[in-house]
């Protein structure tokens, strides 16, 4: 992860999943238009509540050494805010979002879920741009991360994280 974040600028996003370089794909009009809604509504709920601090990519998440991702959402509970630093977050995020794209949903569904649940992240939230849903996984009491819900466009997204959230699922994919 030094090493990796020492690399020059050369005007690419990266991220280094399980000790290997991927570079990001540019990111569409629908990605950036979901990303924004749901960070301006997150945004919103922590003006109201401030119980932590939200974050859009590119902002580096370094899991371990082998894995520093940028999710397009990432969300610290103030209880965990020495994992944040001025240039990335060192450890796991309380919640973070993946928008899809369809050269990451492999990875992003795949290896950096793996990650995600093994470093304690409490949900991870991916959004279908295509399929215009939102899937919700939540870790249970016995630990696992699992799939919660999978919500439509007449869904509204919760969690127990913020309590009083309910973001419209439609909001997203306008």
């Amino acid at each position: 992860a030094a090493e990796f974040r020492s690399w020059p600028e050369d005007g690419k996003r990266y991220e280094l999943i399980d000790g290997e370089a991927y570079v990001c794909p540019r990111l569409s009009r629908r990605h950036q238009e979901c990303v924004i809604q749901l960070g301006c509504c997150l945004l919103n709920y922590l003006d109201d509540h401030p119980v932590g601090e939200a974050y859009v990519g590119p902002f580096d998440v370094e899991l371990d050494e082998e894995n520093v991702f940028q999710p397009d959402i990432l969300l610290v509970l103030n209880a965990h805010a020495d994992r944040v630093l001025e240039s990335h977050v060192v450890g796991a995020p309380d919640l973070v979002v993946e928008v899809l794209s369809p050269s990451t949903t492999a990875r992003d569904r795949k290896q950096k879920f793996k990650q995600y649940d093994l470093h304690g992240v409490a949900e991870v939230w991916f959004a279908d741009t295509a399929a215009q849903t939102l899937e919700v996984h939540r870790r249970r009491d016995d630990g696992q991360l699992v799939l919660a819900e999978t919500l439509g466009l007449d869904g509204r997204a919760t969690t127990p994280l913020l309590p009083g959230l309910a973001i419209p699922v439609s909001r997203l994919f306008r």
